[in-house]
């Protein structure tokens, strides 16, 4: 799938809540696409070339707006206003209790079902010298879900020339509210099948590791000696069969990995067969690694097959999972006079040696 002109369309993807929902296609000079929806700030597609130049699909899709509201697996939606899980489904604040939604047992996940992945939110384009802009704006009100604070949420997505997306966050609230926005793509660099045979490095010493109901313990386990060490650079089915507590916890990798990358990379992925290579930059914290241990049995973009069990990989950059509830980590917190910005980058290219 190639685009010669670069450029922004746009074109109806369905329907939310009785609205419509449109999908914009972000084209580069050298015929990489991005594609989003306005239903969720959602990444439906990412289109880069493999080693013979062909380009497809890098991350699990599916085709229409009405099918995106009936998933489950969060695939490519913009989450938050908190994303990952919040222990029994509440915090406390200045000495008032939150309740929030749960989803997720007695826990709440990616901020329940009022989150933002399910918010229609609104788009407009820009074209650059650089590459494209596309800029999504939504609200969040007081109390949506439990959170307080009217937050009001954007997110951009640039795609650059140079085979580049950057994904900027940036929220405000007129209370103190946590926040914590990520992107919940699943990557499979070889476009179909899973991802065990993908070469994943990460660049982290440490995981927070979790309850049997996948809650941080807010202590940090080393991953030296560990499946959880990915220096050197190993597949990420190597250690899918360890007998690891943690790992047979969450069936595989669900865990947040303690980052210190201060805006550099921390993730290189690579799909050997084709070629195709992405490195990831961030300035969050953290970054939960997700296996698609659950995905099996999602419909798949074309309504064809479901997909299969780690059918891709999430390397979802954010605060800490649990941020409410971590009372030392003030960073967490966002007010009227501290508004909340972060990044994460994904560079595409082709392994010179294959």
């Amino acid at each position: 799938m190639k685009h010669n002109t670069p450029g922004i369309a746009s074109r109806a993807f369905g329907k939310a809540g009785g609205k419509e929902v449109d999908l914009y296609t972000l084209t580069n000079e050298q015929g990489m696409q991005v594609q989003v929806s306005t239903l969720g700030a959602t990444l439906v597609g990412v289109f880069v070339q493999d080693k013979h130049g062909e380009f497809d699909n890098v991350v699990l899709s599916m085709a229409s707006a009405e099918d995106y509201l009936a998933d489950t697996a969060f695939l490519g939606r913009t989450v938050g206003p908190v994303a990952n899980r919040i222990a029994q489904a509440q915090f406390e604040l200045d000495g008032v209790s939150y309740p929030l939604d749960k989803n997720d047992g007695e826990h709440c996940l990616h901020s329940g079902p009022s989150g933002l992945h399910n918010k229609n939110w609104d788009a407009s384009g820009t074209v650059t010298a650089e590459g494209c802009e596309l800029r999504l704006v939504a609200k969040h009100g007081h109390l949506e879900g439990g959170f307080p604070g009217n937050k009001q949420v954007e997110v951009r997505y640039l795609l650059g020339h140079d085979n580049t997306l950057r994904i900027v966050f940036h929220a405000e609230s007129d209370l103190k509210t946590p926040i914590s926005l990520t992107n919940h793509a699943y990557f499979n660099l070889a476009a179909g099948g899973d991802v065990l045979s993908h070469q994943l490095q990460l660049r982290s010493g440490a995981i927070t590791p979790v309850t049997d109901t996948l809650i941080t313990t807010k202590d940090f386990m080393p991953v030296v000696n560990t499946p959880f060490d990915f220096e050197p650079a190993k597949t990420i089915g190597k250690a899918l069969v360890s007998d690891h507590k943690q790992m047979q916890i969450g069936s595989g990798y669900d865990h947040n990995y303690v980052l210190n990358s201060e805006g550099g990379p921390f993730a290189v992925i690579a799909d050997p067969q084709s070629g195709r290579r992405m490195t990831v930059s961030t300035d969050m914290p953290g970054v939960q690694l997700y296996s698609a241990n659950f995905v099996q049995g999602t419909q798949n973009a074309a309504g064809e097959q479901p997909f299969q069990q780690y059918a891709g990989v999430c390397l979802e950059a954010q605060n800490y999972p649990d941020t409410p509830n971590w009372p030392d980590r003030p960073d967490f917190w966002v007010s009227p006079e501290r508004p909340y910005q972060a990044f994460i980058q994904y560079d595409f290219d082709v392994l010179s040696e294959i």
